[in-house]
């Protein structure tokens, strides 16, 4: 049995990554100690390094990293070698100059420091060694840990959009940057369930889930009632969803789940 410390959608927020690990007692010297991030490491926050370099130094066998569709994002961005409207409303562009060190006003327009910043990411070991590390889906014998939800079959009648269990979601490894998108409480509320299983998710706010579908709270803000969002764990029947929307919330949901593996 080992004890998995579970976050997700990290966003560059170091501070609050280790009051929430610290608040559940990882310990980074404990070998039964298993750090898991359920995705979107970075993007949004200020210390993208220093999560960056918290997640490189702990060892092989002590971390589990799911790879988000920040991720994705930021490794298109390299590829495609400049930024996007979306990649500036993410503060993609703030990740790369912060894990480059090169500053808008650092060449002579902004254009060339976004070109001379994602050239430099593609040399870059420290998000190579991260973005290796990363996998689709970690399964145990009693969870399965992803960032939006398993891939499904979409199925579109009329104006609506029907998710369905796939059984063969594992086999397929071309549909994970599509799943990475999912909402998971609602996947997992249109009957998407893994047999004898929980899915651990994030990607898609917590608040959501309690708001829609536990009707508690309101999914943002605060209505004129004095009725809050909720961006606590969401639980039920074969998920949790721990998504907090730290940019928004101010705090990283962390669940501590003693675990089995296969």
């Amino acid at each position: 049995m080992k004890t998995f410390f579970v976050v997700s959608d990290v966003h560059s927020f170091y501070k609050e990554l280790m009051e929430a690990l610290n608040d559940q007692g990882f310990d980074i010297h404990n070998d039964n100690h298993i750090f898991v991030s359920c995705g979107d490491l970075l993007d949004r926050g200020p210390d993208a390094v220093k999560c960056l370099d918290f997640v490189n130094n702990l060892p092989d066998n002590r971390k589990i990293l799911i790879r988000g569709n920040h991720e994705d994002l930021l490794q298109e961005a390299i590829y495609r070698g400049y930024f996007q409207h979306h990649d500036y409303h993410n503060r993609t562009n703030d990740t790369v100059y912060q894990l480059t060190g090169i500053k808008p006003n650092d060449e002579n327009s902004f254009v060339s420091a976004d070109r001379a910043a994602l050239m430099d990411m593609k040399f870059n070991g420290d998000w190579d060694t991260y973005i290796d590390s990363c996998v689709n889906y970690y399964e145990t014998k009693d969870y399965i840990f992803v960032h939006g939800w398993i891939p499904v079959i979409q199925k579109f009648v009329g104006y609506n959009n029907e998710l369905m269990y796939d059984k063969y979601w594992r086999d397929d490894f071309s549909i994970w940057e599509e799943a990475r998108w999912l909402n998971g409480m609602n996947a997992w509320s249109k009957g998407v369930r893994e047999p004898n299983k929980t899915i651990v998710c994030g990607h898609f706010h917590s608040s959501w889930g309690h708001s829609n579908l536990h009707n508690n709270g309101v999914e943002f803000a605060e209505t004129d009632q004095g009725i809050q969002s909720i961006h606590t764990p969401f639980y039920d029947d074969g998920i949790i969803a721990i998504d907090s929307c730290v940019a928004y919330s101010g705090f990283i949901n962390c669940i501590k789940l003693e675990v089995e593996d296969e």
